[in-house]
């Protein structure tokens, strides 16, 4: 299985430079490096963790393979990489394994740290 991703692409936002004064670099930046930061703080201290919680920590493989970065070659681009091979089965389960989300419900509370109108700009 492949390393689960997400890519932010801050070209498609190009309104939000004109509202914000970091403009739409700042707001993909923090988009990135808080789901970064959410992820890591939110593991689960039990491990294997219940069905549908984020999963528990026993290597920190996973937490530690969780990575924003501006992409190298174009900076209207950042990257949140989930490195672990696994990650993508914990985060949408297997045919053996229920789901540990915890790439979406980070992305969910993204709005709650944003400007509000960032998030009308993002999120409708």
């Amino acid at each position: 299985m492949s390393p689960v991703q997400v890519i932010v692409d801050k070209r498609k936002l190009d309104a939000l430079a004109v509202k914000f004064p970091n403009g739409v670099a700042g707001v993909i930046q923090k988009i990135c490096q808080d789901t970064e930061a959410d992820i890591k703080t939110n593991f689960n201290a039990v491990s294997p963790a219940p069905p549908g919680e984020t999963p528990g920590v026993v290597t920190g493989n996973l937490k530690n393979s969780v990575l924003s970065e501006p992409d190298a070659s174009n900076d209207q681009t950042w990257w949140l990489r989930i490195g672990a091979e696994y990650g993508a089965a914990l985060e949408y389960g297997t045919m053996k394994m229920a789901a540990r989300p915890f790439l979406l419900p980070a992305l969910r509370r993204i709005p709650d740290r944003l400007p509000e109108g960032a998030i009308r700009e993002i999120f409708e």
